[in-house]
């Protein structure tokens, strides 16, 4: 549970994270399951969505806390990569904190700087969080049955959204680099140690 007090930190996911992202979608109660998957709250369905990420091609932004994968953003470009694909999903205790805002911003930041024109969002009609979000950021809300689809027209790349995704990824590697472990040599006397 969120303490008062408690921040994330945000950083992007690369392959090796698969695994605190799967265990993120499993944390997820089943309602949100079915809101993330479209209407399915099988465990399966996000262990099969985590195997299928296209790691190449995708941006997943995450909200950490310490090494405990909070709230995800993804960004899927189809293959013109003029048009993507957003999710994002958070945890329950961080609901309501403006998470989801934030890795939303953060993802049309990354579509920007990708060249993608346009950024849709599916969600569930019922989906009253997700459709907050987009039209916060300008989205046009198309309802279609019970399912709802936003459409983003994120602003050509400048050289500050550049910067800021620069900083995202130095800010990424050097999480990456601190969870390391470094062998010490034999006989030394010492102990694997991770590096600071």
């Amino acid at each position: 549970m969120a303490t008062a007090g408690t921040v994330l930190t945000y950083r992007k996911l690369l392959r090796p994270d698969a695994a605190a992202l799967r265990a993120h979608l499993a944390r997820l109660p089943a309602e949100d399951r079915r809101a993330r998957f479209l209407g399915v709250a099988d465990r399966t369905v996000a262990r099969r969505h985590v195997a299928g990420i296209d790691w190449e091609r995708a941006v997943l932004i995450g909200g950490w806390q310490g090494e405990t994968l909070r709230a995800v953003g993804e960004l899927h470009r189809g293959a013109g990569a003029v048009e993507g694909e957003a999710a994002i999903t958070v945890e329950p205790a961080w609901q309501s904190r403006g998470v989801g805002g934030e890795l939303l911003r953060r993802l049309v930041t990354a579509a920007r700087n990708r060249g993608v024109r346009r950024v849709r969002l599916f969600c569930l009609a019922d989906n009253a969080r997700v459709r907050r979000l987009a039209a916060r950021l300008g989205g046009a809300l198309v309802e279609d049955g019970g399912q709802a689809d936003a459409t983003l027209e994120p602003l050509p790349a400048t050289y500050a959204t550049l910067l800021a995704e620069s900083v995202e990824d130095w800010e990424t590697l050097l999480a990456r680099l601190r969870r390391i472990t470094i062998p010490v040599p034999p006989g030394s006397g010492r102990t694997l140690h991770r590096a600071a």
